[in-house]
């Protein structure tokens, strides 16, 4: 069974579900380039309460990527300011993801101040 499989059917993670795809605007995080279809732990350090920053909006091919799932030899395609083409492994707390929240943040509070 998959670790923690009740959880994803709580309406607690599909709280945190909905607000990452909000802040995501339904876009993969790692590639900037496919729709949102899943969601990613960076870490699983506070599963069940984790906070959002720990959660990332991914598309299927970069799920897998990010697990080391991908066929051998497949590419990704991806933006040039995204996390994958910029070097994030979609793991932890890397300097490149704390500064996508920090971008995501003031993105948030300049659409709120309109």
């Amino acid at each position: 069974m998959q670790r923690g499989h009740r959880y994803y059917t709580t309406p607690a993670w599909y709280r945190r579900k909905d607000a990452v795809r909000h802040r995501a605007g339904g876009i993969c995080e790692f590639c900037r380039h496919r729709r949102m279809t899943q969601l990613h732990h960076r870490t699983y350090a506070n599963f069940g309460r984790e906070p959002l920053s720990e959660l990332m909006a991914v598309c299927r091919a970069c799920h897998r990527a990010i697990h080391g799932l991908l066929r051998r030899g497949t590419r990704l395609t991806c933006t040039e300011e995204s996390l994958l083409a910029r070097g994030d492994r979609g793991v932890g707390d890397s300097a490149l993801w704390k500064a996508y929240l920090r971008a995501c943040q003031r993105q948030e509070a300049v659409c709120l101040a309109s």
